[in-house]
């Protein structure tokens, strides 16, 4: 917090708002500098109105702090760092992710969805093997049997009635 009010004490002094010293110690000169600041709610407390001021900043340069409430959260965090990055450099940080990106591919593999893909691994469904395995694999049981164990009747040839397929027994 400390660092904001030393920031909106810098930008008030700028606009010839505030004469006390720069300490980052919000007092009664820093609440009187922001009670002059068209769109600030006089009626927030202090520490509203310092990232008010912050977000009014923001604003003013062209940079979206979000809604001018008072309240610190994340994007007013990201407005105030682009801010300081423009005050600092005379421009705005380019963005982390450039939309214009050259794909990377140094072993020139075939791009997904293309028909260069298809041509290298063949369509879908298609070029399919076998491969033998070094352990034995259970084989998939037909549908409509189950394990012997998975009923305890069945250990005895018996056939539960809901397996039967007629209600006899019912």
């Amino acid at each position: 917090m400390k660092k904001r009010t030393v920031f909106v004490q810098e930008e008030l002094k700028k606009r010839g708002l505030y004469s006390g010293e720069i300490d980052g110690v919000a007092g009664s000169g820093t609440e009187s500098a922001l009670n002059k600041i068209a769109g600030l709610d006089k009626s927030w407390n202090l520490s509203r109105k310092i990232v008010g001021f912050i977000q009014l900043i923001c604003q003013e340069n062209g940079i979206s702090p979000g809604d001018i409430d008072g309240y610190w959260g994340s994007q007013t965090e990201y407005a105030l760092n682009q801010y300081l990055y423009l005050k600092e450099n005379g421009k705005l940080p380019d963005p982390w992710r450039p939309e214009e990106r050259t794909p990377v591919n140094p072993n020139n593999w075939p791009v997904q969805y293309t028909p260069g893909f298809d041509a290298f691994y063949g369509l879908k469904g298609s070029n399919l093997v076998k491969l033998q395995l070094p352990y034995p694999h259970p084989q998939p049981r037909p549908a409509g049997i189950s394990h012997p164990r998975a009923r305890g009747c069945q250990l005895q040839n018996s056939i539960h009635p809901a397996d039967r397929g007629d209600r006899a027994g019912q």
